[in-house]
């Protein structure tokens, strides 16, 4: 009986993963937008970046559409506009995107 309760679980989490790979984000445009979403969400944006405070272990990108974007051990993409996908937190009570994957547009 455990071991088909732990295998339930197992399949359980792998449909979850798997709808989470395949799912399209959602397009955002400005941080108003952020605020009606809710947190863990996959969600996309682009724009210019206009500012880059650099700390010990990532970096925070601050986009012309005033849209936080975190990252860890990315290149400086300063005046740069770029596609951004990833997921939605809320840190200090503001929303702010964790990146997953940086397209630098021409």
């Amino acid at each position: 009986m455990k071991k088909l309760s732990f295998l339930i679980t197992l399949i359980g989490i792998l449909i979850l993963l798997i709808m989470m790979q395949f799912s399209s984000p959602i397009q955002v445009n400005s941080q108003t937008e952020l605020e009606n979403l809710i947190d863990n969400q996959k969600v996309q944006t682009s724009g210019k970046v206009i500012d880059e405070k650099i700390y010990e272990n990532s970096k925070t990108l601050v986009l012309d559409n005033k849209i936080e974007v975190i990252c860890n051990s990315c290149p400086s993409y300063f005046n740069k506009n770029i596609i951004v996908s990833g997921i939605l937190d809320n840190y200090n009570n503001k929303n702010k995107i964790i990146a997953l994957k940086i397209k630098l547009l021409n």
